[in-house]
């Protein structure tokens, strides 16, 4: 998620994190645990409360379950001071990260964000030349309380259904078929392969920017770029392959 939110490979994260840690403003980075401390926990609400958003917090604190392997030694990245929003004398990079790190921190101990949910069904009146009617279903919610969601952290929009009734008949303005074609699977970029190794539970996130580096110096992948521009890694039998 990280490296898609800033666009920055592993190496240079765990770079810029070293920036940030040098210059005291967060917390040891090469950490493996997601949860904060006790201590962290009250600083996040103490903030909360300070800036009118007492109903954001949740009656007791947000736990969350560390990967299989995890050697949670130090409590999650986070701001050591969370009421410091500046970054003054780190790179421009290193305060994007900041900002991601400041929000994330603060979220993870916030209460949830809730929707009204809505789902629809409609059936085709007309029949397939086999006879069968087409079934179609929608999908759609409404946020009733924006949560952490309120921090712009990954804020999904709420996507309304119309109003209908139960039996009700109602016509298309357009119709269209498409065909589609079974397609291979995507070859891996550097932040999908970050998640495999997580969901795999291979190395650590101080390790993902070593792993990296090591396949591609020892030649068992190359980078190459495809379509618009996207790095993607290549296998040896693949590397005369062109865009």
């Amino acid at each position: 998620m990280l490296l898609k939110s800033l666009k920055i490979k592993p190496k240079k994260a765990m770079q810029l994190a070293q920036e940030l840690f040098e210059a005291a403003l967060i917390t040891y980075h090469r950490t493996d645990t997601p949860n904060l401390s006790d201590e962290a926990v009250g600083m996040v609400w103490d903030w909360l409360r300070q800036n009118g958003k007492d109903n954001y917090i949740p009656s007791a604190a947000n736990k969350w379950k560390a990967k299989g392997g995890a050697q949670e030694a130090h409590e999650a990245i986070r701001p050591t001071d969370f009421s410091n929003r500046e970054t003054n004398n780190v790179s421009s990079d290193a305060a994007r990260l900041y900002d991601l790190i400041w929000r994330r921190a603060v979220a993870s101990q916030m209460k949830p964000a809730c929707f009204d949910e809505t789902s629809i069904q409609l059936r085709s009146t007309q029949t397939t030349n086999d006879g069968r009617q087409q079934d179609f279903h929608a999908k759609g919610r409404v946020m009733t309380f924006n949560g952490w969601m309120a921090l712009g952290a990954d804020n999904k929009q709420s996507q309304q259904l119309p109003s209908l009734s139960g039996g009700a008949v109602i016509t298309s303005s357009d119709t269209m078929v498409k065909a589609k074609r079974t397609q291979p699977p995507k070859r891996y970029t550097e932040a999908t392969l970050v998640k495999k190794l997580e969901d795999s539970e291979i190395g650590r996130p101080s390790t993902y920017a070593s792993i990296m580096e090591t396949l591609t110096s020892r030649h068992y992948v190359r980078e190459h770029k495809e379509g618009k521009g996207k790095q993607v890694y290549l296998a040896p039998r693949h590397w005369g392959r062109r865009s």
